[in-house]
């Protein structure tokens, strides 16, 4: 259960809204996030949106798949800052 879902939504619906085509979007975890994402996908799928997403953690990984979110390829990906 999510606890307050409404205000969670229309953050949610915010974050989805200020996605650009060509975009590469930074996808944390949490619900406010997984909302955000259900409204991505849905702009993708009705607006042709085009997107790539680096998700912070394979649960949010296989998150964006199920939705139809395209994630940026990991092989090769050196994330180290320094």
């Amino acid at each position: 259960q999510i606890s307050h879902k409404e205000d969670k939504i229309k953050i949610a619906d915010l974050i989805a809204s200020k996605v650009e085509n060509g975009q590469v979007i930074g996808v944390g975890s949490g619900s406010t996030s997984y909302l955000a994402l259900i409204r991505i996908a849905e702009r993708i799928r009705t607006e042709r949106l085009s997107i790539l997403a680096i998700p912070t953690s394979l649960e949010i990984r296989m998150t964006c798949a199920q939705l139809g979110i395209p994630v940026f390829p990991q092989a090769g990906l050196d994330l180290r800052w320094g």
